[in-house]
């Protein structure tokens, strides 16, 4: 029953169709010019020959629209399954700890699930230069307040470890819903230099809960700066006393 439905409901569609390419299109405009300009009618068999073209034709446009129905139903079911995430880089800033041997890299990002419900998870940095090439995962901090500080004077940024967005992208972040925080890496070595140039390419990356990978490269205007607080962040003036990072 449900065949024969179906088969109902393809034959009105391409009729339909049909129809209105033969009484409104150019084509029956231009038998109905040739019979009045002739004095002659045409042919039955050739009425019949373009009515079984229009419904052909009829047909193929009724199925591409129901073949477009389906590839948006498709894409909207991919949407409700596969997560989608999204990642834009804001700024960065580098320093150099020589008591540790490390460059400190703080970066400052969002994502956002255009996709099904996922966490955001396993974050990583790596930059390319054409002599080296170096790559990390994120730095826990490790106790419940930080202090990062900034390139310049004697300033520093209060970091809290929630509010870091490893932390914020542990749970599954909704479809539609965005997420940002900070993000710090360490290197080896003094790469404060090379991190700085034109010429070296960083991306920031993530993975979803099916495990594809998220990057998204840093662009040069995200380098260096002024930096900006975050909602809920603060700047401290240190003394000469008090560390880059807890100890």
């Amino acid at each position: 029953m449900e065949f024969f439905k179906a088969l109902g409901r393809f034959f009105l569609a391409a009729g339909l169709w049909g129809i209105g390419l033969m009484t409104g299109g150019i084509v029956a405009y231009g038998m109905a010019l040739y019979e009045h300009t002739s004095g002659k009618s045409l042919p039955a068999a050739l009425w019949v020959g373009l009515g079984m073209f229009l419904f052909s034709l009829g047909s193929f446009l009724a199925w591409r629209g129901e073949e477009k129905c389906r590839i948006g139903a498709q894409a909207n079911l991919l949407k409700l399954t596969v997560p989608n995430l999204v990642l834009s880089v804001h700024e960065m800033w580098v320093s150099f700890d020589p008591r540790v041997n490390l460059t400190n890299v703080l970066i400052s990002a969002s994502v956002i699930n255009n996709g099904a419900s996922s966490p955001a998870l396993g974050w990583n940095i790596r930059f390319q230069t054409p002599t080296m090439q170096m790559g990390t995962i994120h730095s826990s901090l490790p106790y419940e307040n930080n202090s990062w500080t900034l390139p310049y004077g004697n300033q520093a940024l209060v970091l809290h470890a929630e509010k870091m967005l490893e932390a914020k992208t542990e749970e599954n972040i909704p479809s539609g819903e965005c997420r940002s925080g900070r993000l710090l890496f360490q290197l080896i070595g003094d790469v404060t230099y090379e991190l700085n140039k034109n010429n070296c390419q960083i991306w920031v990356g993530t993975t979803d809960r099916l495990g594809v990978a998220v990057w998204q490269v840093l662009s040069d205007s995200a380098r260096g700066g002024t930096p900006m607080s975050l909602p809920g962040e603060k700047f401290i003036t240190l003394n000469q006393s008090q560390p880059m990072l807890p100890e």
